[in-house]
């Protein structure tokens, strides 16, 4: 029994050591972290070195912003030349298929002179277009399918001041329209075709107010709402009217 309980007091000696030893590393290890705070160098020289750090980083930006910049120039540059590449192909296609246009025209105007109907003479030929201009509803219409067959056809009907003499008022689109069918029918008395739908105020009136002594025939169809006005420009001498339908 002695020896057991010297046994135990030698182990409780030594958990006490022990437990001191560790407390003294513990305080050993403290002391030796205040120490090292307590030598850290000063503030102003972590600002310098931060300072400088940031003067070297914005050196490295300009370095970096300047190489961008020269790309960015060069990309300019090549784009600016890729386009006038471009245009430039742009326009050779744009010659050559005016070449291609133009010979194919020729060639259907050379096919076209090989047909029975094209050794007509042109007299004979705005005969035609007149007849065929009489006999459908809608005088213009009829003139302009004629006149857009091809080239010879297109000459035929514009050398023909007849084709040109019939003005339906409502197929004019415009006062421009309208004087250059009046120009192209050129002396010929001129025949007028006003129905009950037609703006008689427009400027297309005044324009047969300033040619009324080249009419030969009118043809008018007219509601209430446009009579006076009507005959308010029509107020002129029509010296060579012959045909008065209302």
């Amino acid at each position: 029994m002695m020896q057991e309980n010297s046994m135990d007091g030698d182990n409780s000696e030594t958990g006490s050591d022990y437990i001191n030893g560790a407390y003294e590393y513990w305080d050993d290890a403290l002391d030796s972290r205040i120490d090292l705070i307590g030598n850290a160098p000063p503030a102003q020289q972590y600002s310098g070195v931060i300072t400088s750090s940031i003067q070297a980083l914005d050196k490295e930006k300009q370095v970096l912003q300047d190489a961008i910049d020269i790309i960015n120039r060069r990309c300019s540059s090549e784009e600016q030349a890729l386009r006038e590449v471009l245009r430039t192909i742009h326009e050779h296609r744009a010659c050559e298929k005016r070449v291609i246009d133009s010979s194919i025209a020729t060639i259907h105007y050379h096919r076209n002179a090989l047909i029975p109907m094209a050794r007509l003479p042109p007299e004979i030929m705005s005969r035609i277009f007149v007849f065929h201009a009489q006999l459908e509803r809608k005088w213009l219409k009829a003139v302009l399918t004629s006149t857009r067959v091809c080239k010879r056809w297109r000459q035929i009907g514009l050398s023909c001041p007849e084709l040109w003499s019939h003005i339906d008022y409502e197929d004019c689109r415009s006062v421009a329209w309208m004087d250059t069918i009046i120009k192209r029918s050129r002396s010929v008395p001129l025949s007028l075709v006003i129905n009950g739908r037609a703006d008689v105020g427009s400027g297309k009136m005044a324009l047969v107010a300033n040619n009324l002594h080249r009419f030969k025939s009118f043809d008018l169809q007219i509601w209430n709402a446009n009579t006076d006005r009507l005959l308010e420009a029509l107020n002129k001498p029509v010296p060579l009217l012959r045909r008065l339908q209302i």
